[in-house]
């Protein structure tokens, strides 16, 4: 499961939770890969990345993108299991 954010808990210390989860070695690593693994998983779908259009401040559908985030961090951690590469 992917891990939420306490109440009590940094940013920074959720992110480096999340790093940990995902199996990056640092918070930065795991950032390189995300955003680029939006656009090959929505490439790859055929569909607009309503979370990118969210980080933009653009018009996005909330649900969408709430879906899209669960599924690239999910991918991100399967391709750091399989020491794969994200495209």
């Amino acid at each position: 499961m992917i891990p939420r954010r306490e109440p009590d808990q940094s940013f920074d210390g959720h992110q480096r939770d999340m790093a940990a989860w995902v199996g990056c070695a640092s918070v930065d690593e795991m950032n390189a890969m995300h955003d680029p693994l939006h656009h090959a998983l929505c490439g790859w779908l055929g569909v607009t990345s309503h979370a990118m259009l969210d980080a933009a401040g653009l018009p996005h559908d909330a649900a969408l993108a709430a879906i899209e985030e669960e599924a690239v961090l999910h991918c991100q951690r399967l391709a750091m299991a399989h020491g794969a590469g994200v495209p």
